[in-house]
């Protein structure tokens, strides 16, 4: 969430996308930090904020992230692809099913998610797509 910090730091509306279901996978968990509870430290900084809790695992849910967002603030310049599904602890876990779940998260979702930022951004000054990814490229994950 530092980047959503960030960005309402320097005046940034924000419509942010979680999925508590997923989250609570992980260690850290879904927390407070994730949706309503970002939403609400961000608007008392004085930032517009909505959240939405979307799977993105259909083709649907990116079109209904990226027109809820343009819906609700009239526009967007901004979308950061900030997401990521991974679960197997070790190349002997993974079945297909989480192979494919990955590829749809990690690939599918944040191309369809640009597509739709593109196709509905209103040609003003600005549009950025910042797209997030792992360090695996600095050196080997930790165990």
């Amino acid at each position: 969430m530092a980047i959503a910090r960030r960005l309402a730091s320097m005046g940034a509306d924000r419509f942010l996308q979680s999925y508590a279901p997923y989250d609570r996978l992980k260690p850290r968990g879904a927390n407070e930090q994730n949706g309503d509870g970002m939403v609400s430290e961000l608007t008392a900084t004085g930032v517009r904020g909505e959240s939405i809790e979307l799977e993105l695992s259909e083709p649907g849910p990116p079109a209904k992230l990226v027109t809820s967002a343009t819906e609700m603030h009239g526009h967007a310049d901004i979308l950061v692809i900030n997401h990521a599904y991974d679960v197997a602890e070790s190349l002997n876990e993974p079945n297909i099913e989480q192979i494919d779940m990955h590829l749809t998260i990690n690939v599918s979702a944040p191309s369809l998610l640009a597509k739709e930022f593109a196709r509905r951004h209103d040609c003003r000054q600005g549009g950025r797509i910042v797209k997030m990814t792992s360090g695996q490229h600095l050196g080997p994950m930790p165990s």
